[in-house]
């Protein structure tokens, strides 16, 4: 007797469509990136780190308005609150943005306008580009380390290794989209933002991982139907899930984005992005993966045909 399914809605008829666009947003990414460029912060490209001692509180914005007027562009505030000692900050600068005297000359002739804050340098520390290197590969050797081990475990665990792949592919999607639109929007990749991208995979990959396991449950007890149907009732499934968890942590990331100052700017915009963009390709990249593939293999109607293993 055939199994009579719940509503469900069709996300693999319109797979299609999600393909097409997915590779559009993709290719406007890698065009961002190829045009554009990421904008790397002093972790990855060298610089300058300098901390500062003020007597009073002084505003983020007036503090940049000060350095730039003095030459020193697009400096990176980040404030500590305050301490025994006053109010410390931290301030990254690129090294070739800091005009033609010395760092430390421009930030004491800029600090004359805000002599009412008593401003010390304590110290300034330079990035070299051996760091920077250093970091760098440390970088994409995290992410690749990542990868295979989504691959190897998500295979693993449901008994085929195109699963891991689907998750994998779904993971690229998402962290290249990501890039891209950090790269339009001029966002700086630091070693914070790396946090938030290896964040993102994470968050990605359980994402996909909830609805694999639905899929894998209606294989084993609805096998005799159809497997478009069954891939569809199973995202349909995990639809109010997913979606009741991509709102309430995004509800978390703009509180970030909009009160977490500029420290953690960046790195909730990433996991912004990334959120809406790894939602979407659970449900539209990563399961209609494999159900071309498994489609395409003409698996017969009996269980054991079934890529269900247990772990």
């Amino acid at each position: 007797m055939q199994i009579k399914f719940p509503q469900q809605i069709r996300f693999i008829n319109i797979r299609r469509i999600a393909y097409a666009l997915s590779m559009s947003m993709v290719v406007l990414s890698i065009a961002g990136i190829a045009n554009r460029g990421l904008n790397f912060g002093i972790d990855f490209t060298g610089g300058y780190l300098s901390h500062v001692q003020f007597s009073e509180e002084v505003k983020i914005a007036e503090l940049r308005q000060v350095l730039e007027s003095h030459g020193i562009v697009k400096p990176s505030i980040q404030t500590l609150g305050q301490d025994q000692s006053g109010y410390p900050v931290i301030i990254r600068i690129r090294e070739h943005n800091i005009g033609n005297q010395s760092l430390e000359e421009n930030m004491e002739v800029a600090f004359e306008e805000l002599s009412r804050a008593k401003p010390v340098i304590k110290k300034i520390e330079m990035v070299g580009p051996a760091v920077s290197r250093h970091l760098f590969k440390q970088t994409l050797l995290a992410f690749s380390i990542a990868f295979l081990v989504i691959i190897a475990y998500v295979g693993w665990r449901f008994g085929g290794g195109m699963w891991g792949v689907g998750g994998v592919v779904a993971l690229i999607h998402d962290v290249v989209i990501t890039l891209g639109v950090c790269a339009w929007t001029g966002t700086e990749i630091s070693v914070i933002t790396t946090a938030a991208f290896l964040t993102l995979a994470g968050y990605s990959v359980n994402d996909t991982i909830v609805v694999y396991d639905r899929i894998r449950e209606n294989l084993r007890c609805m096998y005799k139907s159809p497997l478009l149907d069954i891939y569809n009732c199973s995202i349909t499934g995990t639809l109010s899930r997913t979606l009741i968890t991509g709102v309430t942590t995004l509800l978390v990331v703009i509180v970030l984005f909009i009160a977490g100052g500029e420290v953690l700017h960046d790195f909730a915009f990433v996991l912004l992005v990334g959120i809406i963009v790894g939602t979407y390709s659970s449900i539209f990249v990563a399961s209609p993966i494999c159900y071309d593939f498994y489609s395409h293999r003409k698996f017969g109607q009996r269980k054991s045909h079934w890529p269900t293993k247990l772990r």
